[in-house]
């Protein structure tokens, strides 16, 4: 077999793996259109103990129950967590930022560094994501779910813009593609255009590339310049759809396939005899129909088998260096990470599966991107399945009970979702309010805490 550091044609290959054209048909028409999955919006009002408030919209469905739980008694104190978009909202009024929706959710125990008053949130909104609020993560420990709330008025004239891939109104980055979700287009499907003005007064004009009954999608302009952006989303009826949303430099998120959270993606094997085959990683099941993993089998130890995922806000970022890619406790370094080319703005990247994944079935993936003003940000998790070898394993991971240490069995469960592999410790140390962290529940050095 050629060596690969010495076979230029080999490497070339290895580097951008390129979308299968047949195989990958299917991939594209369920992958790259996005799923509208969201609940129906709910609002509630959220005050802390200085005394502030503000309006929070819900899309997620459990989370919107468990806010309705805390607000009837009929659980215990929660504590609010989601992303902090820095620009106004229409429906948060009175605050230059607002809650990214779709990242809302309500929680026992959170870490102490994404605890932030919410007049100090607006008081460091420069800072939120550097040195305040790392990954723009928010939890404010003394969340009070006052009130539900009714839609605002207007609230069909108005749209949300977020990343087409895991939409999140976070990852949005020059070259991108964008969705704009508007309640208001629901009738209408003739979309002419969206307008975008950037923070230098540039203005950029998008063509859409569908458009479907609620949403746009297009691509970010290329030259757009980072920061706050006003959008307005303008139909062959004359309507109008303006929006307030936030662009970053570069803002990785990977597409899924459907609701099932399976990463769109394929794989590359490159055997010792010097054959290649490409492999799915997902199929349609007949029976449930549904979209279900296809586990990754990484075969002898001769075999390399690369990886290849899809996504978008990948293709500005500064080198391979600032994107970590995490699977579970293993970051293997991308080859490549840009345009895919065959489909307007949509990434690819491209990694060498590292063998220590072998056995390790529903396995979450994510990207930790270092941005150049000194941000971090984190992709919403994907999932892959590798072929197992084992049904579970144990663990053993040290936890500090107020200053007490204790080692406990943990049994990891091959989940689908990645925040059931975290240890509970509520149930594991129920009568403590503060703990040390413990595996990857918080970052070394925090402190976790109950709600309370």
């Amino acid at each position: 077999m050629t060596h690969p550091e010495t076979d230029p044609i080999l490497q070339q290959h290895r580097e951008h793996l390129r979308l299968p054209g047949k195989a990958y048909t299917f991939l594209a028409c369920i992958a790259l259109v996005p799923m509208l999955s969201r609940a129906d919006p709910t609002y509630f009002r959220i005050g802390d103990v200085a005394g502030s408030s503000i309006i929070v919209r819900v899309d997620q469905a459990a989370a919107i129950q468990r806010a309705r739980d805390a607000l009837a008694g009929r659980s215990g104190p929660v504590i609010m967590t989601g992303k902090i978009i820095p620009v106004p909202a229409f429906d948060n009024p009175g605050w230059h930022f607002h809650v990214d929706p779709i990242t809302v959710a309500f929680v026992d125990t959170a870490a102490e560094v994404c605890d932030a008053l919410i007049a100090d949130v607006e008081r460091t909104l420069n800072e939120v994501g550097r040195s305040v609020l790392p990954d723009f993560h928010w939890c404010p420990w003394s969340t009070k779910v006052l009130a539900e709330l009714p839609i605002p008025e207007g609230a069909a004239q108005h749209a949300r813009h977020a990343s087409a891939a895991d939409h999140t109104e976070l990852a949005l980055a020059p070259g991108s593609r964008a969705v704009a979700l508007a309640p208001g287009l629901m009738s209408q499907t003739s979309v002419v255009s969206v307008t975008l003005k950037d923070s230098a007064g540039g203005q950029w004009i998008a063509a859409p590339l569908f458009v479907s009954p609620g949403s746009v999608t297009y691509q970010m302009p290329s030259g757009i310049v980072p920061g706050p952006v006003t959008a307005v989303i303008t139909t062959s009826e004359g309507h109008q759809y303006p929006d307030s949303l936030y662009v970053q430099v570069f803002a990785p998120s990977l597409f899924s396939v459907m609701s099932s959270g399976i990463a769109a993606a394929w794989v590359t094997r490159f055997k010792a005899d010097g054959s290649i085959s490409v492999e799915p990683v997902f199929r349609f099941d007949s029976e449930t129909k549904t979209v279900v993993g296809v586990p990754i089998d990484l075969g002898p130890a001769s075999d390399e088998v690369y990886l290849s995922l899809l996504g978008t806000g990948i293709r500005n970022r500064s080198d391979l260096g600032s994107i970590h890619i995490i699977f579970d406790r293993q970051s293997p370094p991308a080859l490549y990470a840009g345009p895919q080319f065959a489909y307007t703005g949509v990434d690819q990247i491209n990694l060498l599966l590292p063998r220590a994944l072998a056995g390790s079935g529903m396995t979450a993936i994510l990207i930790s991107s270092t941005l150049p003003d000194r941000r971090t940000l984190k992709s919403e998790a994907v999932q892959l399945v590798f072929q197992l070898t084992e049904f579970a394993n144990w663990l053993r991971h040290d936890v500090h009970v107020d200053g007490d240490s204790r080692v406990l069995q943990v049994r990891r469960q091959r989940s689908r979702r990645p925040d059931q592999r975290a240890l509970n410790l509520s149930q594991s140390a129920p009568n403590v309010g503060t703990w040390r962290c413990a595996w990857r529940v918080c970052p070394a050095g925090g402190t976790l805490r109950r709600a309370v």
